[in-house]
């Protein structure tokens, strides 16, 4: 049999297939193959059949119009315990920084990006945020800044709330009074009160249930010496009215050892719950100060109480030293 040369009018069934794909652009997406039907010349003239694959046809993509900006955000930045805006606070983005005007407003890009940010004023922490968009919330809310008055503030607020460089807040699900003792409803009662104290102060971020409903993590007991305290007693916690002890039992974290004249001392329940919530002594007047602890709050500690409420990220998040989201 003879081979058909170069332009015999002959054509290939597999031809005749890919211009028949070409023009049906409901086939793009298919692969065809066609087992063409011409006959190819090998080294020795005889003759084969040819496998042909067909691809599917490149088509032109139609290319997405780019919206174009809408109106610039107004953020605004205030402070966190008044809620009063900062005027000339700074606002680093990038290679860009922008200053609030009087409002304490600065203007953003639409969309706002969700880029890293630091914002820094006279008198308050610097605040470090790892998505500016969702710090502004399209500007919804304000960001606030963590205010602190002196640099003896500066100091004391480390120690309180940051003592192992970031916030730590470990309070328990439940707690509960020995059942034992004869005094226990009295007992109940006072820390009760303390712990809606510290609920109030705390808009709810900081709570916990006495009587637990259901399992208790920590039970609460008068202690006999200050020596059943987890380690030697420091002299804190002698002068604070409690401390710590590692029960025998896996079904219980935590003992709070009370000496028994102060089981019903609201300021000992009180002190003891903040400590269990992660916040530890310092050098300022205060219900936790380090050296003569006073029977309420102070003006310092309600503050920081108030800001931590702000700053109740969801785990694995955080907020490290000074301000510092993660």
């Amino acid at each position: 049999m003879a081979c058909p040369l170069d332009g015999d009018a002959a054509t290939p069934w597999a031809a005749r297939m890919s211009a028949a794909t070409a023009a049906s652009p409901a086939w793009s997406f298919v692969v065809t193959l066609a087992i063409a039907s011409t006959m190819a010349c090998g080294p020795s003239g005889d003759a084969r059949t040819a496998l042909v694959i067909l691809g599917p046809t490149p088509q032109k993509e139609t290319p997405v119009p780019t919206p174009p900006p809408g109106p610039p955000v107004r953020a605004t930045v205030t402070n966190g315990w008044t809620n009063v805006p900062v005027p000339r606070a700074r606002v680093a983005m990038g290679s860009d920084t922008m200053v609030t005007d009087q409002a304490g407003q600065f203007e953003l890009p639409t969309p706002v990006p969700c880029v890293p940010a630091t914002v820094t004023a006279d008198g308050f922490l610097e605040r470090r945020v790892t998505c500016l968009a969702y710090a502004a919330s399209q500007g919804a809310a304000p960001i606030t800044l963590w205010p602190v008055e002196s640099n003896e503030e500066l100091a004391a607020l480390r120690a309180l709330a940051f003592s192992n460089g970031q916030l730590v807040r470990r309070i328990g699900s439940g707690w509960d009074v020995d059942p034992t003792i004869p005094d226990r409803d009295q007992v109940l009662a006072v820390w009760q009160r303390a712990a809606a104290r510290l609920s109030g102060a705390t808009a709810t971020h900081l709570s916990v249930e006495i009587p637990a409903s259901s399992w208790a993590s920590v039970l609460i007991r008068p202690w006999a010496e200050p020596n059943d305290c987890r380690g030697p007693a420091t002299r804190w916690f002698v002068t604070a009215g409690f401390c710590e002890s590692s029960p025998p039992t896996y079904e219980i974290d935590a003992f709070i050892l009370v000496p028994p004249a102060r089981m019903t001392d609201e300021a000992v329940a009180l002190r003891a719950l903040l400590y269990f919530a992660g916040l530890r002594p310092h050098a300022l007047p205060g219900l936790l100060n380090e050296a003569l602890p006073a029977d309420d709050l102070s003006a310092f500690e309600r503050r920081t109480l108030h800001m931590l409420t702000l700053r109740d990220r969801p785990w694995p998040g955080g907020i490290a030293w000074p301000d510092t989201e993660f």
